[in-house]
C-alpha cells in the first residue's frame, strides 16, 4: 500500500476533486432551483391573492348593499302592516324581503369567507409591515352593520321619512365601513407586488 505512485495520487486526487465538484454543483443548482420556485410561487400568490381581492370587492360589497337593503326593506313593510296600515300587501312584501334576506345572507357569507381566506394568503406571501399589517387589521375589525328598530313613530309618513333616510344611508356606510378599507388595502398590495 505505500507504494502507490504519485500518477495514481494524482488520478485519485483529480477523481475526488471530480466527485466533489460535481456534488457540490448538483446541490447549488438543486438549491437555486428551490429559491427560484418559492420566489415564482410566493409572487404567483401575490399576483392571485391581489386579483382575488379586487374581484371579491365589487361583488362582496354590492352584495352587502343589497342584503342591508331587502333587511331595511324588510323590517319597513312588517313596521307599517303592524303600526299603520294593517294591508295585506305590506306584510307579503315584508315575508318575501324575508326570504330574500335567507338566500343573501348565505351569499354575504360566502364572498366574506373567501375574501378572508385570501387575507389570509396575502399574509403568508407578502412581507408583512406594520402599514399593511394596519390596513389588514382594519378590515378584520370591520363594524357589523346595524339597522335600527322601526318603532316610536307617530305617523306613518315618519316611518317612510326615517325610511328613506335609511335607504340613502347605506351605500355610502358600506363604503366607508368596507370599500375605502380594501381600497386601502389594494393599494399597499399593488405597490408591494415584486
Amino acid at each position: 500500500m505505500n507504494n502507490i505512485s504519485s500518477e495514481t495520487w494524482k488520478i485519485i486526487i483529480t477523481a475526488s476533486a471530480t466527485l466533489v465538484a460535481v456534488g457540490l454543483g448538483s446541490f447549488l443548482s438543486y438549491w437555486n432551483s428551490y429559491r427560484l420556485f418559492k420566489k415564482q410561487k410566493r409572487y404567483e400568490n401575490q399576483r392571485i391573492s391581489y386579483s382575488k381581492i379586487c374581484a371579491i370587492k365589487i361583488t362582496w360589497l354590492q352584495l352587502v348593499i343589497t342584503f342591508v337593503e331587502a333587511k331595511l326593506t324588510r323590517d319597513f313593510f312588517d313596521s307599517k302592516y303592524y303600526l299603520f296600515s294593517k294591508e295585506k300587501s305590506h306584510l307579503e312584501i315584508a315575508n318575501k324581503h324575508s326570504d330574500r334576506c335567507e338566500i343573501l345572507v348565505k351569499e354575504v357569507s360566502k364572498e366574506q369567507k373567501d375574501f378572508f381566506e385570501t387575507l389570509g394568503i396575502i399574509q403568508t406571501c407578502f412581507k408583512i409591515d406594520s402599514e399593511l399589517e394596519e390596513a389588514i387589521n382594519e378590515i378584520y375589525n370591520f363594524k357589523t352593520i346595524h339597522i335600527e328598530n322601526f318603532s316610536g313613530f307617530r305617523t306613518e309618513k315618519e316611518l317612510n321619512d326615517s325610511f328613506d333616510r335609511l335607504v340613502k344611508g347605506i351605500e355610502p356606510w358600506v363604503r366607508n365601513q368596507y370599500g375605502e378599507k380594501i381600497d386601502n388595502l389594494i393599494r399597499l398590495l399593488k405597490s408591494r407586488l415584486e
